[in-house]
């Protein structure tokens, strides 16, 4: 192959590409120039319908057919990074999601204004084949999605609080199957909206850019691919109490259970950082704090809760 270019850089023709310089872009299933395939790129010299694949440099090889190019930012399809010990490391965006950051972190403003945040699996911290469930009185239902759930080993517990808030507020209804009950107004007559927030307190899986946070506690995945970044919005202990406090902004009572949670052995003053502080901070008031201690005690908690709940509905 001839060289077309003095660094011998390879230029791609796809007609209205909408690359941009600077930008990233996967190369995949390119007959003839092997070297390219599964690699990243930086853009180039870009016109409407060519691109230049930065450092590309196919000597000896001469193209014959075929090949895509991804955008590779975030955002995309696939995004290339710098994983947490300085090793490139490409992800594919997944049916999954991670944190809400910027100004709409803590705020439940309609996913058509405000996108949430998107979700890059690493090895060890897959995308779980269960959907969420959106509101419904079908019992059956949700004993069935429920037997369906397994355990892992990651635990982004403020991104699963926050989908709780979401459920419940009309501001996500146009997410749900028309077959799904919606979400009333705030504010509605003879109405409650109520979030229970159920966890072990292991809340050790923050985001960076959709993707594990450097500074994510232990059992993330694979740290070799944690970017290398720390999260955007901190802690997720922290996280989880600013998403409650928007909550019962809204006038959402929240009962919070903590299996097998011990208490908190943490003197840092305005710093929550234990399972135990998250759950008496999201809490409504202390009589909504429960801390059962195996499965009988969980069963019975869950029992006061929706004694509570209806003695709620009743005074009201």
């Amino acid at each position: 192959m001839e060289c077309q270019r003095n660094d011998c850089a390879v230029t791609i023709t796809s007609n209205n590409h909408g690359f941009q310089n600077g930008g990233q872009v996967r190369i995949f299933n390119v007959n003839g120039l092997n070297t390219l395939n599964d690699t990243t790129y930086v853009v180039a010299d870009r016109t409407a319908n060519t691109f230049v694949l930065s450092g590309s440099n196919p000597r000896g090889q001469s193209y014959s057919s075929g090949g895509t190019a991804w955008c590779a930012d975030y955002g995309c399809q696939y995004f290339t990074y710098t994983g947490r010990w300085g090793a490139e490391r490409t992800s594919q965006i997944s049916t999954c999601v991670s944190e809400r950051t910027g100004a709409d972190a803590y705020t439940d403003r309609s996913p058509a204004e405000a996108r949430v945040g998107a979700n890059y699996p690493i090895p060890g911290n897959n995308c779980p084949s269960n959907a969420l469930v959106p509101l419904t009185s079908d019992r059956t239902y949700l004993t069935q999605q429920i037997g369906q759930l397994t355990a892992g080993g990651s635990t982004a517990g403020q991104v699963g609080l926050a989908w709780g808030w979401y459920a419940v507020s009309p501001n996500f209804n146009s997410l749900w199957p028309s077959t799904m009950n919606r979400a009333a107004a705030y504010g509605s007559n003879n109405l409650l909206k109520v979030v229970v927030m159920m966890t072990d307190g292991e809340f050790n899986t923050p985001y960076c850019d959709g993707v594990i946070a450097q500074n994510a506690g232990a059992g993330s995945g694979d740290t070799n691919w944690h970017n290398r970044c720390d999260a955007q919005n901190g802690s997720p202990f922290q996280q989880a109490v600013e998403l409650c406090d928007a909550m019962k902004d809204e006038d959402i009572i929240i009962y919070t259970v903590g299996l097998d949670v011990a208490n908190a052995n943490d003197d840092t003053p305005n710093v929550v950082d234990t399972a135990r502080e998250v759950i008496e901070s999201c809490a409504t008031s202390a009589d909504h704090v429960y801390l059962p201690s195996g499965d009988t005690d969980l069963r019975e908690a869950f029992r006061a809760i929706a004694r509570s709940i209806s003695d709620l509905r009743i005074a009201r």
